[in-house]
């Protein structure tokens, strides 16, 4: 992927073929299935469910706190929270930011995922995010049965909460801008939360 001159993403992959779905859920199996004990002592998170949700609460309500939030998003978020048929009931291994950019590809072929800055034992739809906000529903389903296939586990809702795991990434830019305290950020924050679910 690189950004065109109007800053938006050009891929050089069609995320849309089968042989890219069938290697995205290969990977992301392989990478779910991986016993999070071998993880343990490497630093990098290690949630339960329970845990991963009661984070996704706390973000919200910190970004709730110091930013004006649409009132579609608030009360979006909140039914998602509070509706157990959208949570996991495990965690997996998980890179955190899947996307075409943090990709090593051989044409359609994944061969390598880059930047494990965000790895954590946690929540496995948040490896599929990116993928379900920008491929057809057909796509996605050739990706999920792939990754099945494979060894990955779903649950009912899986799709829907791939949904609205995307739904609250203004979240993470919040926290973000909360963070560096950049103008910019502050203010792609301030947009982004005031736009209606």
């Amino acid at each position: 992927m690189t950004l065109g001159d109007d800053g938006q993403p050009r891929w050089h992959v069609d995320v849309e073929s089968p042989e890219y779905a069938e290697s995205l859920g290969g990977v992301l199996a392989e990478l779910h299935t991986v016993d999070p004990d071998a993880v343990r002592g490497s630093g990098i998170p290690i949630l339960s469910p329970a845990e991963v949700r009661q984070r996704k609460r706390d973000d919200v309500a910190r970004v709730d706190a110091e930013f004006d939030v649409a009132p579609s998003l608030r009360r979006r978020w909140r039914e998602w929270l509070d509706d157990d048929s959208f949570w996991p009931t495990f965690t997996a291994v998980t890179h955190g930011e899947v996307y075409p950019a943090h990709q090593l590809m051989d044409g359609p072929i994944n061969v390598g995922i880059l930047d494990w800055t965000t790895a954590a034992v946690s929540d496995p739809a948040r490896d599929f995010v990116f993928h379900r906000a920008s491929v057809s529903a057909a796509a996605f389903e050739m990706t999920i049965a792939r990754y099945v296939e494979a060894g990955g586990r779903v649950w009912p809702r899986f799709a829907e909460h791939c949904d609205e795991l995307y739904s609250a990434t203004p979240v993470e830019l919040g926290l973000l801008a909360l963070q560096t305290g950049e103008p910019e950020h502050l203010q792609a924050a301030r947009t982004q939360l005031n736009e209606p679910a």
